[in-house]
């Protein structure tokens, strides 16, 4: 009985002492964890908020996919010419640069559009809330003018539709307003094979209105023979609150692209041997497009609380389009 008593006591001091290791580990564990703590900075982020549904809301809790993109052309060193420089890296969103201006970019989203031949289609092109899609469901990615953009959304999925149930998804580009005093810029972009930018704008506010107005030229001779290329693109937004319920502003925009040339495509024999090549057809029929758009649109937008909003919308525009094709006639 004796050993037992003494077995059983030793037992007890043995748990005992391995409390005592425990607590006094947890009390040093939470000590350092209350030090890290107080070395912990955090930084509050502003909330994104998107208007892809047409109503306000934060994209994390969107229940759609939607991405909005930054435009800055200058902060990735490039020349603000091509949408496809500031969209890269977007989900389920594939933007073709072919270098081919007679075939603008091809766009495509979650495969819709994948199958355009030319121009874009089956996703939905939208500037500053004015359709920038045709009527026949084909758009152009070239009348999105980079020089003014303050940032582009793109929405993916099943709830494009309620753009029209011909959208697999909707690329939205938003200019921005202006503000401030008034002031004048200007700048020169030159690259490789003949290709140079000129940009010159004013933008700011005076007696109330918001205004931002530009002007580009772009030129390239072009990579391949017979793929030179001249853009002019011009853009004019004012912006008005008549109240601090109410905003009226409108916009309008025009884009020239005469006499583009287009080299049309290589074999993978060709190209292994001169990828500078041009098709012998293309220099046959003088293979070539021309392009004239012109659109302007007004927007009035009523504010009703935090949440609600009525919002009116009147636009017009023209888009000439003229391609020739390396296609003999008939007999």
């Amino acid at each position: 009985m004796e050993k037992t008593f003494h077995h059983r006591r030793s037992c007890r001091a043995f748990l005992l002492n391995q409390r005592l290791v425990a607590i006094t580990i947890l009390v040093v564990d939470a000590t350092v964890s209350a030090f890290a703590q107080s070395d912990v900075r955090t930084n509050s982020l502003n909330p994104v908020t998107v208007t892809g549904s047409r109503v306000e809301t934060a994209s994390f809790n969107a229940p759609f996919s939607v991405d909005v993109a930054e435009v800055n052309p200058a902060g990735i060193a490039q020349p603000g010419v091509n949408v496809s420089e500031v969209l890269a890296g977007i989900p389920g969103l594939v933007v073709q640069n072919r270098q081919n201006y007679a075939q603008d970019l091809q766009i495509s989203v979650r495969g819709f559009g994948a199958r355009s031949a030319f121009g874009v289609r089956g996703v939905k092109l939208i500037t500053d809330g004015i359709p920038a899609t045709n009527p026949d469901g084909q758009g152009q990615a070239a009348t999105f003018n980079l020089d003014t953009a303050e940032r582009i959304e793109v929405l993916r999925g099943p709830f494009a539709t309620i753009y029209g149930n011909d959208s697999g998804g909707v690329i939205q580009l938003f200019s921005r307003d202006g503000k401030g005093e008034p002031r004048v810029h200007a700048g020169v972009v030159g690259g490789s094979w003949g290709a140079i930018k000129v940009d010159v704008g004013s933008e700011g506010e005076a007696g109330g209105v918001g205004y931002v107005l530009d002007g580009s030229r772009f030129e390239t001779a072009g990579f391949r023979e017979h793929s030179a290329a001249t853009r002019y693109q011009e853009f004019a937004k004012f912006n008005f609150e008549p109240d601090e319920h109410s905003r009226l502003t409108v916009v309008a925009s025009g884009l020239q692209q005469p006499e583009t040339q287009d080299p049309l495509g290589l074999t993978w024999a060709t190209y292994q041997t001169n990828s500078q090549a041009v098709e012998p057809q293309a220099l046959t029929f003088n293979t070539r497009k021309s392009i004239e758009h012109e659109q302007a649109g007004a927007t009035y937008e009523r504010r009703f609380g935090d949440e609600n909003r009525l919002q009116l919308l009147a636009y017009g525009g023209q888009r000439s389009v003229v391609q020739y094709l390396a296609i003999p006639r008939a007999p």
